[in-house]
């Protein structure tokens, strides 16, 4: 529904000899080799043994204008996609995985196999925060083993990927909804939108942190998001909540399938405008004549609904 047509190709096929070359020194980066090519296909030698591999499938999963010429960074691109931990040898220092590092929004249900040594923090709605290595859903996920090795913590590891989602995720990502007043939507080929909540106070034009906005995040790669102003009522967030909630009833394994509160913060006497989140609690209510939500008037409802006018 709010899926922005990617410019990647249709088809890709007939790699050229220096693109599977590229792909070949990626591997070599892997601890693989590949002993031959018949085709766009090349037959791998790994511990686990030999593998047939299609590149160019890989080729097309990768985000645009990647280029073959860094084995290094096509080996951070690739790992995830062959189920691979990065070798500690690829990113060792911090300088090298600086550019890499992205936030994270991970639902509690993925930390199984080898997410579940992933470093993490609690967010809001039952989230997780947690960093990754490269933009694409797949990417691996920073354990504490890189975070020694980079000699870095947690909180300051996220800042530094907030930093380089601010410099991906530009105004031209946001677009506006059709039919739904106010409600915008961040979308990337590449980057994790979810994320997005984390820089709304340098993303969003005219960005009040008073007032803040609401957002919803029914996939990793999809932010629906409505700015709120003192005064406007209660008529465009009501449709923003049946808006989002029609899109969560249609989204398999969503991300979060409820609504969030975005908005700055006091501290020591000045509004700080990083965003700070308060989940607002709406109820779902089916009956024979169909699905409504239910609003509670109260706590961080109610709060929102006296910054939009709506309650004395």
């Amino acid at each position: 529904m709010f899926k922005r047509p990617s410019n990647k190709p249709d088809a890709l096929t007939n790699l050229s000899a220096e693109q599977k070359a590229g792909f070949e020194r990626a591997f070599g980066a892997l601890g693989m080799s590949v002993q031959r090519w018949k085709d766009d296909t090349a037959t791998i030698r790994r511990e686990e043994g030999k593998l047939d591999l299609d590149v160019s499938l890989l080729a097309r999963q990768l985000p645009p204008n990647t280029s073959v010429d860094d084995p290094r960074a096509l080996a951070v691109l690739v790992a995830p996609m062959l189920g691979m931990s990065l070798p500690h040898d690829v990113l060792a220092s911090l300088d090298e995985a600086r550019s890499w590092l992205r936030p994270r929004l991970v639902n509690p249900d993925e930390l199984s196999g080898p997410r579940r040594n992933m470093c993490r923090r609690e967010s809001f709605a039952g989230l997780l925060r947690a960093i990754s290595i490269g933009p694409g859903s797949t990417a691996s996920l920073v354990r504490t083993e890189e975070l020694d090795r980079w000699g870095i913590e947690f909180d300051e590891a996220f800042a530094i990927a907030c930093d380089n989602l601010r410099r991906s995720l530009l105004p031209d990502d946001i677009h506006e909804v059709d039919q739904s007043f106010g409600t915008l939507a961040i979308i990337h080929d590449s980057e994790p939108a979810a994320s997005a909540c984390f820089i709304f106070d340098t993303l969003l034009p005219h960005w009040q942190p008073e007032s803040g906005a609401v957002f919803a995040i029914p996939t990793e790669d999809t932010c629906l998001v409505l700015p709120v102003m003192h005064g406007m009522g209660a008529e465009a967030l009501a449709d923003f909540v049946q808006m989002s909630f029609n899109l969560f009833g249609r989204t398999e394994d969503a991300l979060c399938d409820q609504l969030i509160w975005a908005a700055g913060a006091e501290i020591d006497g000045r509004l700080d405008p990083t965003p700070r989140f308060r989940h607002l609690p709406i109820t779902k209510v089916e009956e024979r004549t169909g699905k409504r939500v239910h609003l509670e008037a109260e706590g961080a409802m109610g709060d929102l609904l006296r910054v939009l006018g709506a309650l004395d």
